[in-house]
């Protein structure tokens, strides 16, 4: 690889990120909505279990809550309801564009909606409508994601770029005054395989990943198909908040937590009169979460002391670099909040606190832990 020329920008951005964050599990957020009289019903259908969950209804209502939201339009419209997950740290969003009745369209039909979909060839994916509209007439609405809207029932949609996307389908029936009165959809973040190019046919661009656990063999063939075209580095995405930038094709990374992720590598590259293009792949991965034993799950992570205490306390037990940590008072409030930046014991100074109790919550991918503390 001739390294002699980059793009400061971009190396100074993906260097801080890959520097700075900490690996997020696969989460790929996913709902479902229903008609239940005039209200509708939303439900969360994200396969990993999160630490909180956040609705905006689209219409003003935002609402803190549980995986299930119940809630009654003012009037019939068409609304991008947004669900934000959070785990670990990590932020997790879908959207989907929802059609629904008003307070005054009651729904009397027991609708459901849901889809499947499979790849048929890079950037392509298959979608299959699986409603049941309970014998009523319906109207099919998909939404890919990616500026594009379709009204078949199973249609199949070529993506420019591969990368992640929101892809939502519903379907609704009508009243005699064309108003909604029923729906239901389904709403899931997709993983898209696949590669584009800003060199047309100047760069050949092939991405093989192989999966072990949690760990992952990736390579990159960048290769020049025209005279005076230069390849430069590599930029890898790894779909878990982990970046990199390298000349080296070849790629080992291990995965902290287990999920769904992309990975994605572009190579950039100059031709004869030093203007610069890309090349894009992607390949989506399965990671098998790392395996815990049920006496690792019950038993205490860490242990606190002195307590009561001070200034200071000692965290020891199975800290690992980037858990998170976080003083809590009395209302639930956090007063301060940080990531370990190494494994093993460690010390948290509170000599600023008032006396007074204290939680210490210690989160890491798959669980959190907390411990009362009392300040003298």
């Amino acid at each position: 690889m001739n390294r002699s020329w980059r793009t400061p920008l971009l190396i100074a951005g993906s260097s801080l990120a890959h520097a700075l964050s900490a690996q997020c599990p696969g989460v790929l957020p996913a709902f479902s909505w229903h008609s239940n009289g005039n209200a509708v019903v939303f439900q969360d259908q994200t396969t990993i279990a999160c630490d909180s969950i956040f609705w905006d209804l689209g219409d003003g209502t935002e609402l803190n809550s549980e995986a299930s939201v119940s809630h009654i339009y003012d009037v019939a419209a068409v609304d991008t309801v947004r669900l934000t997950l959070k785990k670990s740290g990590c932020t997790f969003v879908t959207t989907g564009l929802v059609a629904h009745g008003g307070d005054t369209e009651v729904c009397n039909a027991a609708i459901t909606s849901d889809f499947s979909y499979g790849q048929t060839g890079n950037n392509e994916v298959a979608f299959s409508d699986q409603s049941d509209a309970a014998g009523a007439n319906v109207i099919s609405y998909w939404n890919f994601g990616d500026g594009f809207v379709d009204l078949a029932f199973s249609p199949t949609h070529f993506y420019i770029y591969p990368g992640a996307y929101d892809v939502s389908h519903s379907i609704v029936t009508v009243d005699q005054q064309f108003t909604t009165a029923c729906t239901a959809g389904y709403a899931r973040k997709l993983l898209v395989r696949g590669n584009t190019s800003t060199c047309g046919t100047s760069v050949f661009l092939n991405l093989s990943v192989s999966v072990d656990q949690q760990n992952v063999t990736a390579t990159a063939d960048a290769v020049p198909l025209t005279s005076g075209m230069t390849i430069g580095d590599l930029v890898w995405d790894f779909g878990d908040g982990e970046s990199l930038i390298s000349g080296a094709g070849d790629q080992f990374h291990t995965y902290s937590a287990g999920g769904e992720f992309l990975v994605c590598v572009t190579a950039y590259a100059l031709d004869s009169m030093n203007e610069e293009c890309n090349a894009t792949a992607c390949e989506p991965v399965s990671i098998t979460a790392p395996l815990t034993s049920t006496s690792e799950m019950t038993a205490p992570v860490f242990l606190v002391a002195p307590n009561p205490m001070r200034d200071h306390v000692v965290v020891s037990g199975r800290i690992e670099v980037g858990m998170e940590w976080s003083l809590l008072d009395g209302t639930g409030r956090a007063l301060q909040a940080g990531r370990f930046p190494q494994s093993g014991q460690q010390f948290l100074h509170f000599d600023e606190l008032p006396a007074g109790y204290y939680s210490l919550r210690i989160a890491n991918a798959f669980s959190t832990h907390c411990v009362r503390l009392i300040k003298q």
